[in-house]
């Protein structure tokens, strides 16, 4: 990719007992940097829970929920198809 992607998105509403919706800035930089498998798999993991809870507590609640219906839409084949070598 030639040049970096910018979105503004508007952070969601403060609520009782949220004083501050936190601003979120996310840099999505080079490729991995891991050759081992499990340690990937690790990696994923940490960053699609840090991913997650930065997106949950900064988006409003129909962005979020937009978000994760697209997501699923793109990867729904995945949810088909039984994942061989998840044995852990």
């Amino acid at each position: 990719m030639d040049k970096e992607q910018v979105l503004a998105i508007y952070t969601k509403a403060e609520s009782i007992g949220v004083s501050v919706v936190p601003d979120a800035t996310i840099h999505i930089t080079d490729g991995l940097p891991l050759d081992d498998l499990r340690a990937a798999r690790q990696l994923y993991e940490n960053q699609g829970c840090d991913l997650c809870d930065v997106l949950y507590h900064s988006l409003p609640g129909g962005t979020f929920d937009a978000l994760l219906r697209h997501m699923l839409e793109k990867r729904a084949s995945l949810l088909a198809v039984p994942l061989s070598g998840d044995d852990e």
